[in-house]
């Protein structure tokens, strides 16, 4: 009976290890989404104007913050990241003001299956990638945020302007890669800080113990 309650309580401590991290990557990924859209998006067309490189209504945010959350989701967990940011994905398709018609579901699509798409080319090539290479090398993040980035641009252009010029197309996706990348580098600064700090207090606390 034992053996059995054991092997049927697996399914269920995985379930609620999913909810966990979608809980905390929805968090993260819809925090992300309302300082771009709240704050640093209308401080860019404050201080900017407006873009003439806008597709549809608008331009790319040069600080975007959810596509490093969304790339550091896909660098640790492959396919479940598109689960795990789902509920604020979509969040914020709506808040973009995007419709639910075939064209727009398919941007929401690509946002999601990109990165854990482009993580499995990346294992192909050799990159390491997932936890067990967390903070060792960052290069398979970065190439992962890159790389959707620019099928993501790619599928906004197609649903929105399908007869854009090229040095126009090139430009959005460019101005898009800036953006990923800068929001990119501030969430690794971030982390950078807080594992360090938190290593820090481990040590302080080692000493106390040992005291």
């Amino acid at each position: 009976m034992r053996w059995r309650d054991s092997v049927c309580s697996i399914p269920a401590a995985q379930f609620k290890e999913h909810i966990r991290r979608t809980v905390e990557f929805s968090a993260l990924h819809g925090a992300a989404v309302w300082l771009t859209w709240s704050f640093i998006y209308p401080a860019q067309q404050t201080l900017l104007g407006e873009s003439p490189h806008a597709i549809a209504f608008f331009a790319p945010a040069l600080l975007f913050l959810p596509a490093a959350i969304k790339a550091l989701a896909t660098w640790m967990y492959a396919w479940w990241a598109a689960i795990y940011i789902l509920p604020t994905a979509m969040l914020q398709h709506m808040i973009l003001g995007f419709g639910w018609d075939v064209q727009h579901l398919l941007v929401l699509l690509v946002y999601l299956i990109m990165p854990p798409l482009m993580r499995n080319l990346l294992q192909l090539a050799g990159l390491k990638s997932g936890r067990a290479s967390a903070l060792k090398s960052w290069r398979s993040m970065f190439a992962i945020l890159l790389m959707s980035s620019i099928a993501t641009a790619s599928a906004l252009i197609l649903v929105h302007e399908t007869s854009l010029p090229l040095s126009q197309t090139l430009a959005f996706i460019g101005l898009v890669l800036v953006g990923d990348a800068a929001g990119a580098a501030i969430i690794l600064l971030l982390l950078i800080v807080y594992f360090r700090q938190r290593d820090i207090a481990r040590r302080q606390a080692a000493r106390r113990d040992e005291i």
